[in-house]
């Protein structure tokens, strides 16, 4: 059986967490090979897992896989052949990854192909998403604490776009006191022409900050609430990295089946890689939304 933590952990480049179960791989087909990871440019090395079909469930062993892992740059027609690795889990078993020694480039496809002794091939094309750029724009006069945020660029999916609002605050009887607080906010994001429009309604994420506050109990409102600095961030993924209902729940990402780009194979590849963006409104925009500077 193959543990779903590693699975989760290559599938997201360490951008998803949490998974603790065990899978079982497909069995009953003649197609050759169940294929998991994600290729981005800010990875210095890129690594895929690789596991066998086979008609009947068992542990994997150390012994060599029956396997030629390969990528072509469509674009330049470059191609590498990847280098395996085991990796030994705490059952005993093994696991196949694939890797290789270098970033993928932006904007570029690739082909990705594992083949076995007697030439049978899983597949899988990839398209890395092109750089992007974040413009903070300047409200409008009718919203005066809704910021439009652009995204520009080439990228098909924001996952996992969140806030993170840092402030202080003082608490009775502890003074001074620094948090941060994250704020889901893909249901703010929009496509547009150039790329995507994310919609920072500043009034309404600092009520979410005061009642979050107050959930702590005991704070003096009478200095307010300092805003420090905002911070965006989200994942710029491929077109076909769209988490089904139920978002990044390991429960489901796991099955067979759910984001499978995996011709005559099982399994996902995706590309993608972190975007973060420090921010700090001006005192007067930050003031109007209710922070104090």
């Amino acid at each position: 059986m193959i543990r779903a933590s590693l699975l989760c952990a290559v599938i997201a480049a360490g951008m998803v967490a949490g998974c603790d179960s065990d899978i079982n791989p497909v069995i009953g087909t003649d197609q050759p090979f169940t294929l998991y990871g994600v290729v981005s440019p800010q990875l210095d090395t890129q690594r895929v897992l690789v596991f066998p079909v086979e008609g009947q469930l068992r542990q994997l062993t150390d012994a060599p896989l029956d396997a030629v892992f390969s990528w072509t740059n469509t674009e330049t027609g470059a191609s590498s052949t990847w280098q395996d690795s085991l990796i030994r889990q705490p059952d005993g078993s093994f696991v196949h990854m694939y890797w290789w020694p270098g970033a993928a480039d932006f904007g570029r496809r690739y082909d990705v192909r594992v083949a076995n002794g007697a030439g049978v091939e899983t597949q899988v094309t990839v398209r890395v998403p092109g750089e992007s750029e974040i413009v903070i724009q300047s409200p409008s006069l009718a919203s005066s604490t809704i910021v439009p945020v652009r995204v520009l660029g080439d990228v098909p999916n924001l996952l996992k776009l969140e806030l993170e609002y840092g402030f202080d605050y003082t608490q009775a009887s502890l003074g001074e006191k620094l948090e941060s607080l994250v704020i889901p906010y893909n249901e703010q994001a929009s496509r547009v022409a150039d790329g995507w429009l994310i919609q920072v309604n500043l009034a309404r994420d600092y009520r979410t900050v005061l009642d979050y506050i107050r959930s702590q109990r005991a704070i003096e409102l009478a200095p307010g609430i300092q805003l420090r600095g905002i911070q965006i961030r989200f994942l710029a993924a491929n077109e076909e990295w769209s988490p089904p209902a139920g978002g990044f729940d390991p429960e489901i990402l796991v099955q067979p089946g759910t984001m499978d780009n995996v011709e005559n194979g099982f399994g996902f590849v995706g590309a993608g890689y972190r975007v973060t963006h420090n921010w700090l409104p001006e005192e007067s925009l930050a003031n109007a939304a209710g922070f104090r500077q």
